[in-house]
């Protein structure tokens, strides 16, 4: 979570509005409903921002509403529908930015939930809703647990960025996929996950969220690529969840194809990568 994040959810506290079953600061937030959770989630961003030279504008709209599915998953919540609101100057702009959010929805066989158009420079802002028994907080963490991610395109983004990416970093950053059957897998194995929470800002900053959230410290002892680790930990836009799943709870890290990175000591909460400790750096808007 960076400063921004922080200082808005300082303002949340501070005016004591009522909040959901997770609370401030996580993916998402719960409201329980009969013998379930509605969880939504809300995630945007402007085009001029995220998209690169190989990218048109129906990409940026894909990426809106995986972006927003994506903290839902973390949470172990099945997504059901997505909606969005796009900003634009011209119709055609405003139509190809719904287009790849519409092409989103029917990926995931979600139920289109509605739109709104506005004028301005292109943007799209995504909403998801899920549904969950039993939703993964972001603390949790016990020592001897094993932190967990799943197969996927770990530093990519930086790796396009920087101009050294190939055909796989390209058609993540153009199209990032979140692996099918992953939210159903978490909800079937849930017992064993103590704490989650997606990987967007980057991945140290995610490490260190569950880590300061549990006062724990996170021993990382391998990285999820051949890319050098400035890219592996500080890229950040891969939309998969990050997990510290119990012992026990090994056949939840072949279901999803995952790696098991890491472990949980005892605090105070830092992540340190063979022994060094990890900048908790990434994705900042101001």
């Amino acid at each position: 979570m960076g400063f921004t994040e922080e200082r808005l959810l300082n303002l949340v506290r501070e005016m004591g509005v009522k909040t959901g079953k997770l609370g401030p600061g996580d993916d998402c937030d719960c409201i329980e409903i009969a013998e379930t959770s509605l969880c939504v989630n809300v995630d945007g961003f402007a085009a001029k921002e995220v998209m690169m030279d190989f990218m048109d504008l129906s990409d940026v709209g894909w990426r809106g509403v995986i972006a927003s599915l994506s903290d839902l998953v973390a949470k172990g919540c099945v997504p059901r529908g997505s909606g969005y609101s796009v900003y634009a100057n011209d119709i055609e702009s405003a139509l190809q930015l719904s287009r790849g959010a519409l092409e989103a929805v029917s990926e995931y066989s979600l139920t289109f939930l509605g739109a709104d158009t506005n004028r301005g420079n292109e943007s799209i802002d995504a909403f998801s809703l899920g549904t969950c028994s039993n939703p993964i907080p972001i603390d949790g963490a016990e020592e001897g647990d094993l932190v967990v991610i799943p197969k996927g395109c770990w530093g990519c983004v930086k790796a396009c960025l920087e101009g050294i990416a190939g055909d796989e970093e390209r058609a993540h950053c153009k199209r990032p996929r979140i692996p099918k059957g992953l939210a159903e897998a978490l909800v079937k194995y849930r017992k064993f996950i103590r704490a989650s929470t997606d990987s967007s800002d980057s991945l140290a900053v995610s490490l260190w969220k569950l880590a300061k959230a549990s006062n724990k410290a996170i021993e990382l002892h391998v990285l999820p690529s051949n890319l050098d680790e400035k890219y592996v930990l500080y890229s950040g836009e891969e939309y998969l969840p990050v997990l510290v799943v119990d012992r026990e709870g090994l056949e939840l890290v072949k279901e999803i194809d995952g790696m098991v990175i890491g472990r949980v000591r005892e605090g105070p909460a830092k992540v340190t990568l063979y022994g060094r400790e990890v900048k908790p750096l990434g994705w900042e808007w101001f």
